[in-house]
């Protein structure tokens, strides 16, 4: 449990609380005040370069030099909008579901005591404190007297600081519950799902594969084609010129989004898909529509099933992971 405690009002101003690994470039939470250039990519914007094919010592070096120059972009950031306390927090995580393996030991990330100690050298007037488990920072005496000792209540020495035991099951089968829901029995749930999404008029097609957690395609799972320029569903790309990107989502994770009309954060930061483009092109349009400007409402599901032509039960079988593996559309 952390903690912050105040013994009085103080102005939001002086105090800065940060995520130090997030993106700045996606996030944009640190552009205001500063004139810095735009940062390097951080582990939210790295793990994609993983998938790449290239030598591990390759990935190791680049993601070394990364972090680095985002170890030094934060520090002079923080220099240049001179806080009175700054505080990192959230950057702390673990990928530690045993599918995620490659990642956690590929994607080595910045600490949070190096960064503070790192402002400490450029920023003499700028109190840093690295939250811990059990740690209480008081933000009013800090603020009062910077050199106060009783200001900041450190944990015991030994504290457990990262979780090192997971109730993986508790989550996946939640998401994995939504594998074997009615509406996909329906191929048609695909158009339902994508005129709800709402975007269209933009010169890319995207197709879409719904894998194992090792990300290989499911025999019987979902594998189509979206052409957002007119929102159509054709069996094969157009033969104009067009952008072009195959994402493969393990397939819980992807029906859950679905179902419940979430962001694509799940599926774009919860390291749950592969990503391959041509050219090679970040459209921050799509991204952006289906990270932040999906509708508030869920799709009416109950209405697509009112309107869909019935299956025949005798014919529906559903394979060990509860992939539709046969049926019959009369």
């Amino acid at each position: 449990m952390l903690s912050c405690t105040s013994s009085g009002s103080f102005p939001a101003r002086k105090v800065m609380f940060h995520v130090p690994g997030a993106s700045i470039c996606s996030r944009g939470s640190d552009r205001q005040g500063s004139h810095l250039s735009p940062p390097p990519s951080s582990h939210c914007t790295l793990w994609p370069l993983l998938q790449m094919k290239k030598k591990d010592s390759w990935k190791a070096e680049f993601i070394k030099t990364e972090r680095k120059k985002l170890l030094n972009y934060k520090s002079m950031l923080v220099k240049s909008l001179q806080p009175r306390i700054y505080c990192p927090f959230a950057g702390c995580f673990v990928e530690a579901h045993p599918s995620d393996k490659y990642i956690k030991d590929t994607n080595v990330k910045n600490h949070a005591e190096d960064l503070n100690a790192l402002i400490n050298k450029l920023a003499l007037d700028i109190k840093t404190w690295t939250p811990k488990p059990g740690a209480v920072l008081d933000l009013t005496l800090a603020l009062k007297d910077p050199t106060n000792s009783e200001a900041i209540t450190n944990p015991p020495a030994n504290t457990k600081i990262y979780k090192d035991s997971w109730e993986f099951e508790l989550y996946v089968d939640e998401l994995n519950s939504a594998i074997g829901c009615e509406i996909f029995k329906y191929h048609s749930w695909i158009q339902f799902y994508y005129t709800w999404a709402g975007f269209q008029k933009y010169n890319l097609v995207v197709r879409v594969i719904e894998t194992d957690d090792d990300f290989e395609p499911l025999t019987d799972g979902y594998d189509y084609l979206v052409d957002f320029l007119d929102l159509s569903f054709p069996s094969s790309r157009p033969d104009r010129e067009h952008s072009y990107l195959e994402i493969k989502n393990r397939v819980g994770v992807m029906r859950s989004v679905v179902l419940h009309g979430r962001l694509w954060d799940d599926l774009y930061i919860g390291f749950q898909n592969h990503i391959s483009r041509d050219p090679d092109i970040y459209h921050h349009k799509f991204w952006n529509h289906f990270q932040i400007e999906l509708p508030l409402c869920k799709p009416d599901w109950d209405q697509f099933l009112q309107q869909v032509t019935p299956i025949q039960d005798t014919e529906t079988a559903y394979d060990e992971s509860g992939i539709l593996s046969y049926c019959t559309v009369l």
